[in-house]
Protein backbone atom coordinates (compact mmCIF):
# COMPACT_ATOMS: atom_id res chain seq x y z
CA UNK A 1 0.00 0.00 0.00
CA UNK A 2 2.64 2.21 0.66
CA UNK A 3 3.82 1.83 -3.05
CA UNK A 4 0.36 3.09 -4.21
CA UNK A 5 0.37 6.33 -2.13
CA UNK A 6 4.42 6.81 -2.77
CA UNK A 7 2.78 6.61 -7.22
CA UNK A 8 0.06 8.80 -6.91
CA UNK A 9 1.78 11.40 -4.76
CA UNK A 10 4.99 11.22 -7.27
CA UNK A 11 2.43 11.85 -10.04
CA UNK A 12 0.95 14.70 -8.03
CA UNK A 13 -2.85 12.85 -7.82
CA UNK A 14 -4.97 14.55 -4.96
CA UNK A 15 -7.14 13.08 -2.81
CA UNK A 16 -10.20 14.30 -2.02
CA UNK A 17 -10.63 17.94 -1.06
CA UNK A 18 -6.72 18.28 -3.25
CA UNK A 19 -5.36 16.49 0.16
CA UNK A 20 -2.24 14.09 -0.72
CA UNK A 21 -2.61 10.27 -0.69
CA UNK A 22 -2.22 8.50 3.03
CA UNK A 23 -2.46 4.54 3.78
CA UNK A 24 -6.06 5.65 4.99
CA UNK A 25 -7.03 7.23 2.47
CA UNK A 26 -5.90 4.28 -0.26
CA UNK A 27 -7.34 1.90 2.09
CA UNK A 28 -10.47 3.48 2.06
CA UNK A 29 -10.74 3.48 -1.62
CA UNK A 30 -9.62 0.08 -2.46
CA UNK A 31 -12.67 -1.45 0.69
CA UNK A 32 -15.41 0.76 -0.39
CA UNK A 33 -17.78 -1.91 -2.22
CA UNK A 34 -19.51 1.05 -3.88
CA UNK A 35 -16.80 0.85 -6.95
CA UNK A 36 -18.39 -2.35 -7.81
CA UNK A 37 -21.97 -1.53 -7.62
CA UNK A 38 -23.61 -1.34 -4.39
CA UNK A 39 -25.02 1.32 -2.81
CA UNK A 40 -24.78 0.53 1.42
CA UNK A 41 -27.18 2.32 3.69
CA UNK A 42 -27.50 1.99 7.20
CA UNK A 43 -23.78 1.89 8.36
CA UNK A 44 -23.79 4.42 11.11
CA UNK A 45 -26.45 4.39 14.08
CA UNK A 46 -26.75 7.17 16.95
CA UNK A 47 -29.70 6.03 19.58
CA UNK A 48 -31.86 9.12 20.97
CA UNK A 49 -30.24 11.29 22.67
CA UNK A 50 -26.77 10.01 22.67
CA UNK A 51 -24.03 12.19 22.29
CA UNK A 52 -22.08 9.86 20.05
CA UNK A 53 -23.13 7.20 17.38
CA UNK A 54 -21.76 3.69 16.50
CA UNK A 55 -21.12 1.62 13.52
CA UNK A 56 -23.47 -1.47 12.67
CA UNK A 57 -22.63 -4.48 12.11
CA UNK A 58 -22.06 -5.47 8.33
CA UNK A 59 -24.93 -7.54 8.35
CA UNK A 60 -27.63 -5.46 9.62
CA UNK A 61 -26.82 -2.75 6.50
CA UNK A 62 -29.14 -2.47 3.44
CA UNK A 63 -27.90 -2.84 0.09
CA UNK A 64 -28.95 -2.01 -3.19
CA UNK A 65 -26.98 -3.44 -5.97
CA UNK A 66 -26.39 -2.00 -9.12
CA UNK A 67 -26.92 1.63 -8.15
CA UNK A 68 -23.13 2.54 -9.28
CA UNK A 69 -21.58 1.92 -12.68
CA UNK A 70 -19.28 -0.54 -11.42
CA UNK A 71 -15.66 0.54 -11.87
CA UNK A 72 -13.71 -2.59 -10.97
CA UNK A 73 -14.61 -6.28 -11.27
CA UNK A 74 -15.80 -8.60 -8.20
CA UNK A 75 -12.34 -10.49 -8.67
CA UNK A 76 -10.18 -7.60 -8.08
CA UNK A 77 -12.18 -6.48 -5.10
CA UNK A 78 -12.15 -9.71 -3.63
CA UNK A 79 -8.52 -9.80 -4.30
CA UNK A 80 -7.51 -5.89 -2.97
CA UNK A 81 -9.68 -6.78 0.27
CA UNK A 82 -7.90 -9.74 0.69
CA UNK A 83 -4.51 -8.33 0.79
CA UNK A 84 -5.69 -5.90 3.35
CA UNK A 85 -6.79 -8.40 5.65
CA UNK A 86 -3.40 -10.52 5.37
CA UNK A 87 -2.01 -7.11 6.60
CA UNK A 88 -4.36 -6.86 9.30
CA UNK A 89 -3.57 -9.98 11.08
CA UNK A 90 0.09 -10.13 9.88
CA UNK A 91 1.35 -8.27 13.08
CA UNK A 92 -0.39 -8.91 16.40
CA UNK A 93 -1.00 -6.44 19.39
CA UNK A 94 2.42 -6.58 20.67
CA UNK A 95 3.90 -6.14 17.28
CA UNK A 96 2.24 -3.39 16.69
CA UNK A 97 2.97 -1.37 19.87
CA UNK A 98 6.55 -2.51 19.38
CA UNK A 99 5.94 -0.38 16.03
CA UNK A 100 4.70 2.50 17.73
CA UNK A 101 7.52 2.63 20.93
CA UNK A 102 10.24 2.18 17.82
CA UNK A 103 8.75 5.41 15.74
CA UNK A 104 8.63 7.54 19.14
CA UNK A 105 12.14 6.87 19.73
CA UNK A 106 13.38 7.31 16.74
CA UNK A 107 11.42 10.79 15.96
CA UNK A 108 10.98 11.59 19.44
CA UNK A 109 7.01 12.12 19.45
CA UNK A 110 4.21 10.61 17.54
CA UNK A 111 1.59 11.76 15.37
CA UNK A 112 -1.19 10.46 12.82
CA UNK A 113 0.79 12.20 10.12
CA UNK A 114 4.24 10.42 11.43
CA UNK A 115 2.17 7.48 11.77
CA UNK A 116 0.60 7.34 8.52
CA UNK A 117 3.55 8.13 6.42
CA UNK A 118 6.26 5.32 8.48
CA UNK A 119 6.52 2.19 6.29
CA UNK A 120 7.23 -0.32 9.06
CA UNK A 121 3.95 1.05 11.35
CA UNK A 122 0.98 -0.20 10.53
CA UNK A 123 -1.95 2.89 9.21
CA UNK A 124 -3.69 4.92 12.09
CA UNK A 125 -6.98 3.28 11.10
CA UNK A 126 -5.44 -0.15 12.07
CA UNK A 127 -4.70 0.88 15.44
CA UNK A 128 -8.10 2.37 15.91
CA UNK A 129 -10.12 -0.67 15.02
CA UNK A 130 -7.61 -3.01 17.23
CA UNK A 131 -7.24 -1.05 19.80
CA UNK A 132 -10.45 0.91 19.94
CA UNK A 133 -8.37 4.14 19.45
CA UNK A 134 -5.00 5.73 18.52
CA UNK A 135 -4.78 7.42 22.03
CA UNK A 136 -5.74 3.94 23.71
CA UNK A 137 -2.52 2.48 21.65
CA UNK A 138 -0.32 5.64 22.68
CA UNK A 139 -1.08 5.04 26.69
CA UNK A 140 -0.41 0.83 26.36
CA UNK A 141 3.04 2.58 25.26
CA UNK A 142 3.03 4.77 28.48
CA UNK A 143 2.87 7.79 25.63
CA UNK A 144 1.14 11.26 26.49
CA UNK A 145 -0.20 12.81 24.07
CA UNK A 146 -0.32 16.83 24.15
CA UNK A 147 0.74 19.47 26.54
CA UNK A 148 4.59 18.10 26.76
CA UNK A 149 5.57 19.09 23.09
CA UNK A 150 4.03 22.45 23.84
CA UNK A 151 5.63 23.09 27.08
CA UNK A 152 8.86 22.19 25.34
CA UNK A 153 8.69 23.96 21.96
CA UNK A 154 11.47 26.38 22.65
CA UNK A 155 13.80 23.84 22.25
CA UNK A 156 12.31 22.75 18.73
CA UNK A 157 15.03 24.24 16.00
CA UNK A 158 12.78 26.28 13.51
CA UNK A 159 12.95 23.21 11.28
CA UNK A 160 11.51 20.81 13.79
CA UNK A 161 8.78 23.58 13.87
CA UNK A 162 8.86 23.37 10.04
CA UNK A 163 8.59 19.76 10.02
CA UNK A 164 5.50 19.27 12.34
CA UNK A 165 3.45 22.20 10.68
CA UNK A 166 3.84 19.99 7.07
CA UNK A 167 2.70 16.92 9.04
CA UNK A 168 -0.14 18.89 10.49
CA UNK A 169 -0.56 19.66 6.44
CA UNK A 170 -0.49 15.81 5.59
CA UNK A 171 -3.17 14.85 8.08
CA UNK A 172 -5.79 17.75 7.55
CA UNK A 173 -5.02 18.77 4.05
CA UNK A 174 -5.03 22.11 4.90
CA UNK A 175 -3.97 24.95 7.62
CA UNK A 176 -5.39 28.16 9.22
CA UNK A 177 -5.15 29.32 12.91
CA UNK A 178 -8.04 27.32 14.38
CA UNK A 179 -5.87 24.09 12.92
CA UNK A 180 -2.62 24.88 14.37
CA UNK A 181 -4.07 25.89 18.08
CA UNK A 182 -6.31 23.15 18.45
CA UNK A 183 -3.30 20.29 17.36
CA UNK A 184 -1.97 19.33 20.77
CA UNK A 185 1.71 18.29 18.34
CA UNK A 186 2.37 21.77 17.48
CA UNK A 187 3.33 24.61 19.33
CA UNK A 188 0.62 27.43 19.10
CA UNK A 189 0.37 30.04 16.16
CA UNK A 190 1.98 32.97 18.67
CA UNK A 191 4.83 30.87 18.93
CA UNK A 192 4.96 30.64 15.22
CA UNK A 193 4.45 34.03 14.59
CA UNK A 194 7.57 34.55 16.94
CA UNK A 195 9.73 32.87 15.18
CA UNK A 196 9.17 33.35 11.51
CA UNK A 197 7.47 36.52 11.61
CA UNK A 198 4.55 35.99 10.73
CA UNK A 199 2.46 32.72 10.28
CA UNK A 200 2.26 33.08 6.33
CA UNK A 201 6.31 32.93 6.63
CA UNK A 202 5.77 29.54 7.95
CA UNK A 203 3.49 28.33 5.54
CA UNK A 204 5.42 29.73 2.87
CA UNK A 205 8.69 28.00 4.33
CA UNK A 206 6.79 24.65 4.00
CA UNK A 207 5.58 25.25 0.55
CA UNK A 208 1.77 25.76 1.18
CA UNK A 209 -0.08 28.61 -0.43
CA UNK A 210 -3.46 29.13 1.75
CA UNK A 211 -6.98 29.96 0.14
CA UNK A 212 -7.80 33.06 -0.20
CA UNK A 213 -6.34 35.48 2.26
CA UNK A 214 -5.19 32.70 4.40
CA UNK A 215 -8.04 32.93 6.58
CA UNK A 216 -10.02 29.61 7.21
CA UNK A 217 -13.58 30.48 5.98
CA UNK A 218 -16.81 28.53 5.68
CA UNK A 219 -16.76 27.27 1.86
CA UNK A 220 -19.58 28.39 -0.68
CA UNK A 221 -22.18 25.46 -1.89
CA UNK A 222 -22.39 27.37 -4.88
CA UNK A 223 -19.35 26.66 -6.44
CA UNK A 224 -19.32 23.29 -5.35
CA UNK A 225 -21.04 19.95 -7.86
CA UNK A 226 -23.49 17.71 -5.97
CA UNK A 227 -20.93 15.02 -6.09
CA UNK A 228 -18.70 17.00 -4.27
CA UNK A 229 -20.96 18.31 -1.60
CA UNK A 230 -21.46 14.76 -0.60
CA UNK A 231 -18.58 14.00 -0.60
CA UNK A 232 -17.60 16.73 1.87
CA UNK A 233 -20.31 15.39 3.54
CA UNK A 234 -18.83 12.16 3.80
CA UNK A 235 -15.61 13.04 4.87
CA UNK A 236 -17.03 14.98 8.14
CA UNK A 237 -19.18 12.01 8.86
CA UNK A 238 -16.13 9.59 9.09
CA UNK A 239 -14.31 12.46 10.88
CA UNK A 240 -16.86 12.61 13.36
CA UNK A 241 -19.04 9.68 13.37
CA UNK A 242 -22.16 11.20 12.80
CA UNK A 243 -23.99 14.19 11.32
CA UNK A 244 -26.46 17.28 12.58
CA UNK A 245 -27.41 20.75 11.38
CA UNK A 246 -24.69 21.89 14.33
CA UNK A 247 -21.94 19.76 13.04
CA UNK A 248 -22.14 21.27 9.14
CA UNK A 249 -22.45 24.53 10.12
CA UNK A 250 -18.81 24.30 12.42
CA UNK A 251 -17.32 22.13 9.97
CA UNK A 252 -14.76 24.11 8.09
CA UNK A 253 -15.28 21.19 5.53
CA UNK A 254 -19.23 21.62 4.57
CA UNK A 255 -20.56 24.78 3.36
CA UNK A 256 -23.57 25.52 5.78
CA UNK A 257 -26.57 23.20 5.99
CA UNK A 258 -29.26 25.57 4.05
CA UNK A 259 -27.04 25.00 1.37
CA UNK A 260 -27.80 21.40 1.35
CA UNK A 261 -31.32 21.88 2.32
CA UNK A 262 -31.92 24.14 -1.10
CA UNK A 263 -29.60 21.77 -3.38
CA UNK A 264 -31.33 18.22 -2.31
CA UNK A 265 -34.63 18.85 -0.81
CA UNK A 266 -33.38 18.53 2.72
CA UNK A 267 -30.46 17.27 5.05
CA UNK A 268 -32.17 13.94 5.50
CA UNK A 269 -31.98 13.22 1.61
CA UNK A 270 -28.37 14.02 1.32
CA UNK A 271 -28.12 11.64 4.79
CA UNK A 272 -29.31 9.16 2.87
CA UNK A 273 -26.70 9.56 0.11
CA UNK A 274 -23.89 9.35 2.33
CA UNK A 275 -25.50 6.05 3.90
CA UNK A 276 -26.21 7.78 7.23
CA UNK A 277 -29.81 7.54 9.02
CA UNK A 278 -30.69 10.02 11.76
CA UNK A 279 -32.14 9.90 14.97
CA UNK A 280 -34.98 11.74 15.54
CA UNK A 281 -35.56 13.21 19.02
CA UNK A 282 -38.80 13.59 20.60
CA UNK A 283 -39.76 17.12 21.36
CA UNK A 284 -40.28 17.82 25.33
Amino acid sequence: MEAIVRLLNAEGSLAEFRSPWTRHRVRRVLADEKYIGPHIFGRHCRPLRATTGFRNPPETWVRVEGAFEALVGQEMFAAARRAIANRMVCMTDEDMLDALRRLRKERGYLSTAMIEDAEEVPCVATYQRRFGGLMAAYQLIGYRRGGQVRDTHRNLSDQAMLDRLADLLRTEGRLSIKVIDDSPTLPCVESYKRRFGTVAAAYAAIGYTPPGNGTSRKPRGRKFSDETLIARLAELLTVAGRLSWDLIAASDLTPAPCTYVKRFGGLAAAYSMVGYERQVEPIG
